[in-house]
């Protein structure tokens, strides 16, 4: 099989589960948003769990999501500068970028399976360095 057919593919089935899982918890959290709704005396036409989360939204303070995202990113460089420290008398040089996004796949695989993470940092390494 063609190598950009499979990557399309294996995307699209990613998308597809990701959406999917989405769509459950979104179903289920909006039932639950109603119920809590209705409970505290409003009608249940006014309850509404995509409105409430669009009004969230525009109530966000970005400024902090952004001052997250930079110290994210800065304890995730030095992390990968560590690995690269203790790679690097071991005769290895990998590319930094390599490091770092193994690093961020790890923290992903950890939600599904706890210290997972671990041995998928170390598989994705070796796939690309």
């Amino acid at each position: 099989m063609n190598k950009l057919v499979k990557n399309i593919l294996q995307f699209l089935l990613s998308l597809s589960i990701g959406s999917t899982i989405l769509y459950f918890v979104y179903q289920s959290q909006n039932k639950d948003y109603v119920l809590d709704c209705v409970a505290k005396g409003n009608p249940a036409s006014a309850c509404n769990l995509m409105d409430k989360l669009v009004a969230d939204f525009q109530q966000t303070n970005f400024g902090w999501i952004a001052l997250v995202m930079v110290a994210f990113l800065i304890s995730n460089y030095s992390r990968t500068a560590k690995w690269m420290i203790l790679l690097k008398p071991l005769g290895y040089k990998p590319r930094f970028i390599n490091g770092f996004l193994s690093i961020l796949v790890a923290y992903f695989a950890n939600i599904f399976i706890p210290r997972i993470g671990e041995v998928a940092r170390a598989g994705i390494f070796s796939r690309y360095e």
